[in-house]
């Protein structure tokens, strides 16, 4: 049978709590979506010494950690558990300052501190300001910490309430920002052309006791482009949810983990998982008032299921 390689980038360290020296892993498959390479990730890198509080857990989003000073992100998000289908949209912006890195205990570089630029409005709409908060893990302690403010605009509405209307789906959002006036800034407004919806559904094949278990992944396909697809745990005793694996593939409707990559991933720590579908767009933009700025929007699909 024809294989193919998958190629796994280890940010830091493996599932394990151990802090061994990782190293480029690669596993050959059966038969797959396409012959191009699948590119996986761990998201998490030191999960026993530190807790995103970024918001994955109620919505998928798992951005990467700020390049830029100046992040923009929208989102029209589904979440799918036990049938159930619930819709969200959440809209934010950070402005960051890039003297002011902030760093874990173990020197993890987490992001920038932020400041308060004026008013933000998403389609008019304006957001509120309200204070991030990164939680450390010290000696199995949480520790909060504040990164300075950001904006939020978010909504959430569950079965059957025109969700049609409730996110612009392959259109486009404005965004406008009013600094402060004595920052001597100009206004600043602009549109961000939002993402195709996207649609995922999950089903297992094999037995984990026979090692033998694959997951099978498919979506609306646009046949152009690539999705993020992000695997999570969720742990009841500890109530929360672990992003693990990023998996970027080609965006053509189907992928199959071969037991090669579910045999990797810890299920017996976790009680649900969360698969997360995520179509997007970026780019930086620039202006006379702010440099160092990236605008993302997301189309998400979170499906929570049992663990198999």
């Amino acid at each position: 049978m024809k294989k193919f390689i998958i190629n796994i980038v280890f940010l830091a360290i493996a599932f394990t709590a151990a802090c061994n020296e990782p190293s480029p892993t690669q596993l050959f498959v059966d038969n797959n979506s396409s012959a191009d390479e699948l590119d996986i990730e761990i998201l998490s890198p030191d999960p026993e010494s530190v807790n995103y509080a970024n918001g994955y857990d109620s919505t998928g989003i798992t951005n990467d950690l700020p390049k830029f000073a100046n992040v923009i992100s929208l989102n029209g998000i589904k979440s799918t558990f036990k049938n159930n289908t619930f819709y969200q949209v959440y809209n934010s912006a950070i402005f960051g300052t890039k003297t002011e890195p902030v760093h874990s205990q173990r020197g993890h570089f987490m992001g920038y501190r932020s400041w308060n630029i004026g008013k933000v409005f998403f389609n008019n709409q304006r957001a509120s300001l309200i204070q991030r908060v990164v939680q450390f893990r010290n000696h199995g302690n949480i520790i909060d910490s504040l990164f300075g403010p950001m904006y939020i605009q978010t909504e959430r509405k569950g079965m059957g309430h025109g969700y049609s209307d409730f996110f612009p789906y392959n259109s486009s959002i404005n965004v406008r920002i009013e600094p402060h006036p004595f920052l001597g800034y100009e206004n600043i407004s602009f549109e961000v052309k939002t993402p195709e919806e996207i649609n995922g559904t999950v089903a297992f094949k094999g037995r984990r006791d026979r090692k033998d278990l694959k997951m099978e992944l498919m979506w609306n396909a646009l046949t152009r482009g690539k999705i993020d697809i992000i695997v999570g745990g969720y742990s009841k005793e500890q109530n929360v949810v672990v992003p693990l694996l990023r998996i970027k593939v080609k965006d053509d409707g189907k992928v199959n983990l071969p037991p090669s990559v579910m045999n990797s991933i810890p299920l017996d720590r976790f009680d649900d998982l969360l698969i997360t579908f995520q179509r997007k767009y970026s780019k930086e933009f620039t202006s006379s008032s702010l440099s160092d700025n990236i605008v993302i929007s997301n189309s998400i699909h979170n499906i929570r299921l049992d663990v198999p």
